[in-house]
């Protein structure tokens, strides 16, 4: 994550102590932490360093990866929670997207950027998740920079 970053030119990352649970027998499992846990050191987070903009996953975690929907959940709740916290969720729905299977079928986008001027950019930071580099090949049915173009067009739903 810290080279994908930096390939983006992000200059401040931090991680807090949870790791994306492993794959067993080709199954993605939920994560072991406990979730209020993890909801107070978001919200501690968020406090501290005054934000009121939270970007996350979409309500079908992308792909129904269970820790992207923990974390969707979470961040709704913050969301309710703190009147001044801005929800904004990734992957949202649209029908001319190439890669639907990817998108949260439930989330309207409410913002489509065009990202194609930063393919290389986006292609550089994306070849850092060596583990997850397959994945996105399946999905775009090719190469890294296939599923860069194919995703050229992300799409964000802002929730109220």
């Amino acid at each position: 994550m810290k080279a994908a970053a930096q390939a983006l030119g992000v200059t401040s990352l931090r991680f807090l102590d949870y790791a994306d649970p492993p794959i067993q027998n080709g199954q993605l499992s939920a994560p072991e932490h406990d979730p209020y846990e993890l909801a107070s050191e978001i919200s501690r987070h968020l406090e501290q360093t005054e934000t009121h903009q939270l970007l996350t996953h979409g309500s079908s975690g992308e792909y129904w990866h269970p820790a992207h929907l923990t974390l969707h959940r979470l961040a709704r709740k913050l969301a309710r929670s703190k009147t001044s916290l801005h929800l904004t969720t990734f992957n949202a729905w649209n029908p001319q997207h190439p890669l639907p299977g990817i998108l949260n079928q439930d989330d309207p986008a409410h913002t489509l950027l065009d990202a194609s001027p930063h393919h290389d950019k986006r292609l550089a930071s994306l070849s850092k998740h060596t583990s997850q580099a397959g994945v996105f090949e399946r999905f775009a049915n090719g190469t890294l920079s296939d599923f860069i173009e194919q995703t050229a067009h992300e799409t964000y739903r802002s929730w109220s």
